[in-house]
């Protein structure tokens, strides 16, 4: 098992999804990683959107990677989102959305999952082609 593939399992990848704003992703997220991680829609929402508050987590070049942490979050989770069209976010490049990373963690620090996560999203080929998911299982193919 790779680094990936203990954050993110393909119940926890949504491709092409149809969202007209960040409010939108957020809800459509906390849905999924609640039927699948066993934690409540509102508790993961309200955690997106207070650390969103705080500042975009826009990364620019259609890229975002809102996360939080999460009690009763046993393990460190992740998400991974491509739009069906772009969606603003206060990104620094002005330039609309269409692939963000969601990590969610416990209340204590997991600095190296960080790390790690923060590596491979930097990694332009998984960007990329992540840009071109149509189904969940295409992520096993990274």
């Amino acid at each position: 098992m790779n680094a990936l593939d203990s954050l993110l399992n393909p119940k926890r990848v949504m491709c092409q999804v149809e969202a007209a704003s960040r409010k939108r992703i957020f809800e459509l997220v906390a849905q999924q990683v609640a039927e699948d991680a066993d934690l409540t829609e509102d508790l993961i929402y309200a955690q997106l959107f207070a650390r969103e508050k705080l500042g975009s987590t826009a990364l620019g070049a259609g890229v975002a990677v809102p996360h939080c942490r999460v009690a009763g979050c046993e393990q460190p989770l992740g998400c991974l989102v491509t739009l069906a069209h772009g969606v603003d976010f206060d990104a620094p490049d002005g330039r609309e959305l269409i692939y963000f990373s969601y990590s969610w963690y416990p209340r204590r620090r997991p600095k190296p999952i960080w790390i790690c996560w923060q590596r491979l999203l930097a990694a332009s080929p998984m960007i990329s082609t992540a840009r071109n998911y149509v189904e969940p299982s295409q992520r096993a193919n990274y």
